[in-house]
């Protein structure tokens, strides 16, 4: 469950980035 929390955190946090990049 850890893993799976953490995963989608890194993954959530990538597309914060992405959305940054393309505002």
């Amino acid at each position: 469950q850890s893993a799976e929390v953490n995963k989608l955190r890194t993954v959530r946090e990538e597309l914060n980035i992405f959305t940054k990049f393309h505002e």
